[in-house]
């Protein structure tokens, strides 16, 4: 019953959802420092070689750099119920890792080399941006060696049922 149900939810139990986005000025002045590092370490990207990368070490960076980015997208766009808008939100966000701007559609097609089933994409091409430089430089250089089926589990998009991301 009861018991049973708490040893199950344990593990997201200190988790946070985030219901809403709040723009009060004086809320946003007590989180300033914290979205200031957040900033400073998404420019440091910029500098990131991931050629330097073994296949674990690019791995788990492109994971980590693909949910942060799924968060940060739904923090700058929201999070729209309309999965069109939710869409655009997500493909509009771009990091620059290494000199090239990166999208989530880039991240998991040329880098992850795997496709995330989402509502609505099949118009992801109306949206999707190019990154910069040729697409042959992404897979020789970026893009992890091997083949990963189990990356699905790791990559969040935003949605209920995905990953928790710490």
């Amino acid at each position: 019953g009861k018991e049973r149900l708490k040893v199950i939810s344990r593990p997201y139990d200190k988790l946070l959802m985030v219901k809403s986005i709040c723009r009060d000025s004086e809320k946003l002045n007590e989180v300033e420092p914290s979205l200031k590092h957040f900033r400073s370490l998404v420019n440091k990207l910029e500098g990131v070689n991931p050629r330097k990368l073994n296949h674990e070490e690019k791995l788990a960076f492109w994971i980590n750099i693909h949910n942060s980015l799924v968060m940060h997208s739904i923090l700058v766009y929201g999070n729209p119920k309309n999965s069109m808008k939710r869409l655009s939100g997500l493909l509009k966000a771009a990091y620059n890792v290494g000199g090239r701007s990166l999208n989530l559609d880039t991240i998991q097609t040329s880098i992850l080399r795997c496709r995330v089933s989402r509502p609505g994409q099949v118009f992801r091409f109306l949206f999707a941006s190019r990154s910069k430089g040729k697409a042959g430089d992404l897979g020789k250089d970026y893009a992890i060696t091997q083949p990963e089926p189990l990356i699905h589990f790791a990559l969040c998009s935003g949605n209920f049922s995905d990953p928790s991301v710490r």
